[in-house]
């Protein structure tokens, strides 16, 4: 890993082969890596990778499929810079050094078919199986890391995902999967979808997971967590469904999502020989989403979208009082939000593409309770609202090199305004190399529970954090089937909002100095074989030296997979973080390494066996989102699975 760097620095670029069509990348697997596949997060609008003003990672379908993963948070984990904290309840994404346990995700923006998924209370992001789709109808996943705000907004801070859903072409006819799994993992789904003659199309979707006795992933010296009373109580479900349809350009979906945990509480916890009870922790999603898309001529396109969503997360704590009563704690949040965009995007002259938008998100309710069930209610709901106005120019300077310039303007109900401004630059040549500069800024406004918690101590409200960052990417070919990328960046944070003692209060932090390096090569080879392997080194420190929590200086990933012949194909791919201070526990760095070999039917169905964490590695990631001990992960998972399609 260490001597990945400067062999890449070293290598010169060779001269890359023809490529073909956009259209043609997008209907076929490839047999070399190409800077031109289609993307449409950097710029929030469809175009080639080398044409994008930011660098842009994409897992695909097949990605998906043949490396086994099962969440949206086996995905996030292929990305460059990228690495998670779970603690059984929630994972937490990190970025570019940037994790601090209990964030909730809220530093980076979710889409879903570019529609934005963060909740109204936390700024919150579910990537677990409470996310929106099963990772079965997932067509691809894109991330831009790096400040988005001047395009999306709050949230945009440290990147911006999206993933986009699969249409009828491409899961067309009747769709079956399966798999079972060690402590009774199960998961199965059944989905349709049918395109008509007249272009018109539909389709649903299914799925539900559920396991029993799985392992504890939170250390806790006390015998009755660890004994088989806590084990029977201590068990997970999800469902979801989804349905959509497109009818003359409308495009309509809605969904649901119910994910239920149980888990083992002591009724008295200063009684060490104690009774448990059975607490939950719920999380329900409701959404329906449209969005459509005409033509307004001279070259101009209109896009308009609309969403209403709910999420409401409960927790339920059971207790037994010092008199012997029997009792609940409940802690409930709940929003809804309904959420308006247009955009308007064409030529203006023969060297300009420019873009209109405009959004407004109204949060209808933004609930937070807690009491003992059967007493008053002393719940607080507010209300807010936001307005975002912004406009792109990408400006082609000459072929194959293009300037963009943007600017956003966001104006929130009790918090004031801000500007989030724009630079970038792209350039290619005919051999395929490609160099990016960008100059950028990104803010994430306190959020509900964040107000809350200060105004109910008279505490000033901490102000919208602040980043700006440049980004500097090379991206070229080493041979007809190698590319190589390389990715520099440096990022000034102000007004970081950190948890108070006892996380009592928040406040703004001193300033943060961010910087990193990514190398990342990409190849392919006969037989249809594939490999990625990437490196990121980063450091984020405050200004008075003193390093953040959760922050690794070193990543690493890597996947390969290769056809065995007969229909099937073994993958492998894994992680690497390493050593790392959270709050004020030292956390061990460790190395994964998984597998799935799958067994493809020429007529569209496959049979797999997934080993998650093949080596057993014991390994601990940073204190989850009600803070106490690291969560400890050990011992290896094995599934086995089909997935068979039915119909033309």
């Amino acid at each position: 890993m260490k001597t990945l760097l400067p062999a890449l620095l070293m290598l010169a670029a060779g001269a890359a082969a023809a490529e073909p069509t956009l259209e043609e990348l997008l209907r076929q697997e490839l047999d070399r890596p190409s800077a031109e596949l289609g993307v449409s997060t950097a710029a929030r609008l469809a175009q080639s990778g080398s044409a994008a003003p930011g660098v842009t990672h994409v897992v695909t379908r097949q990605d998906i499929q043949r490396l086994g993963l099962r969440s949206l948070a086996d995905i996030l984990q292929l990305f460059p810079g990228v690495y998670l904290s779970e603690d059984g309840l929630f994972t937490q994404v990190g970025v570019r050094g940037l994790g601090r346990p209990g964030d909730l995700n809220s530093r980076v923006l979710f889409l879903l078919d570019g529609l934005r998924l963060n909740e109204n209370i936390y700024d919150a992001g579910q990537i677990d199986q409470d996310f929106l789709v099963e990772v079965s109808q997932i067509e691809r996943v894109e991330f831009t890391p790096g400040s988005g705000s001047a395009l999306y907004g709050n949230n945009a801070f440290l990147g911006v995902l999206n993933v986009i859903t699969q249409r009828a072409n491409q899961a067309r006819g009747l769709r079956v999967r399966a798999t079972l799994g060690e402590q009774l993992n199960r998961t199965a789904s059944a989905s349709w979808a049918q395109r008509l003659e007249s272009g018109n199309e539909w389709g649903l979707a299914f799925s539900r997971w559920w396991g029993q006795r799985l392992p504890l992933t939170v250390p806790d010296p006390d015998p009755l967590k660890r004994s088989s009373a806590a084990r029977e109580l201590n068990w997970d479900r999800a469902e979801r469904f989804n349905l959509y349809g497109l009818y003359r350009g409308l495009m309509l979906r809605v969904g649901t999502v119910d994910r239920v945990h149980g888990l083992p509480t002591p009724l008295n916890p200063s009684d060490d020989d104690g009774e448990l009870g059975q607490g939950l922790d719920r999380t329900r999603i409701h959404y329906g989403h449209a969005s459509w898309e005409g033509d307004l001529g001279a070259g101009w396109q209109l896009q308009l979208a609309g969403a209403k969503q709910l999420l409401v997360y409960r927790n339920d704590e059971p207790f037994v009082s010092a008199s012997g009563r029997r009792g609940v704690f409940l802690y409930e949040t709940r929003g809804r939000w309904d959420l308006l965009e247009a955009r308007a995007a064409g030529p203006l002259g023969e060297r300009h593409e420019l873009m209109l938008g405009a959004e407004v998100q109204r949060d209808r309710q933004q609930r937070i309770r807690y009491f003992i069930a059967g007493q008053e209610d002393e719940g607080v709901d507010r209300r807010s609202r936001r307005i975002g106005l912004f406009v792109q120019d990408s400006w082609t300077l000459a072929p194959r090199q293009h300037l963009l310039l943007g600017l956003r303007h966001d104006a929130v109900r009790g918090q004031g305004s801000r500007l989030s401004p724009r630079l970038a630059y792209s350039a290619a040549d005919e051999q395929g190399r490609q160099f990016k500069l960008s100059l950028g800024n990104a803010f994430r406004a306190p959020n509900r529970s964040e107000i809350l918690t200060n105004e109910f101590q008279d505490i000033p409200v901490p102000p919208p954090e602040r980043i700006r960052s440049l980004e500097a990417a090379w991206d070229a070919p080493l041979s007809p089937r190698w590319r190589y990328r390389l990715v520099a960046y440096v990022g000034r944070i102000r007004n970081l909002i950190d948890a108070g003692p006892e996380a009592s209060f928040y406040s703004a932090s001193e300033p943060v100095r961010s910087k990193g390096l990514e190398a990342q090569l990409d190849g392919r080879w006969g037989q249809g074989g594939s490999a990625q392997l990437w490196l990121a080194l980063q450091r984020s420190r405050y200004a008075s030296g003193s390093e953040l929590s959760n922050s690794p200086h070193g990543l690493a990933g890597w996947r390969a997979w290769h056809p065995l012949g007969a229909g099937w194909r073994l993958a492998l791919h894994g992680s690497a973080v390493q050593r790392r201070q959270a709050e004020a526990y030292s956390l061990p760095g460790h190395a994964l390494l998984h597998a799935h070999l799958q067994w493809e039917h020429p007529q569209g169905g496959e049979v797999f066996l997934g080993l998650r964490n093949l080596a057993g590695r014991r390994y601990w990631d940073a204190p989850g989102v009600s803070g106490g001990p690291p969560s400890e992960h050990e011992g290896r998972v094995v599934w086995l699975g089909f997935d068979w399609r039915f119909g033309p």
